[in-house]
């Protein structure tokens, strides 16, 4: 376990539509109210990363996504780009290895 302490990252495959995807953003955010040192990381798919951003906005859960192609751009049929998560609301470490 890491020294900044324990993290947890929940991610639903390819379930979930809009609608339930910000219903389960808002159980998930209403829930870790007062879970302190835990950080908690949502990886919703990406059809779902702008509305599960705007539920988690202030918050302090973080949003990932779940598959991300390792260039910034190119002809890469219905890959995700890191640049493109971020514009979507993700943050965090870039780089090979690290999600956003």
């Amino acid at each position: 376990m890491s020294a900044r302490g324990p993290i947890v990252v929940a991610n639903w495959k390819m379930h979930l539509m809009l609608g339930e995807a910000r219903a389960l953003a808002q159980a998930v955010r209403d829930g870790c109210q007062g879970l302190g040192v835990v950080r908690v990381v949502l990886c919703p798919p990406f059809t779902a990363l702008v509305a599960v951003a705007e539920v988690l906005d202030g918050s302090g859960i973080l949003l990932g996504a779940q598959d991300c192609h390792w260039a910034g751009q190119g002809a890469y049929t219905g890959a995700v780009s890191p640049p493109q998560v971020a514009d979507a609301g993700a943050r965090g470490r870039t780089g090979p290895g690290h999600g956003r």
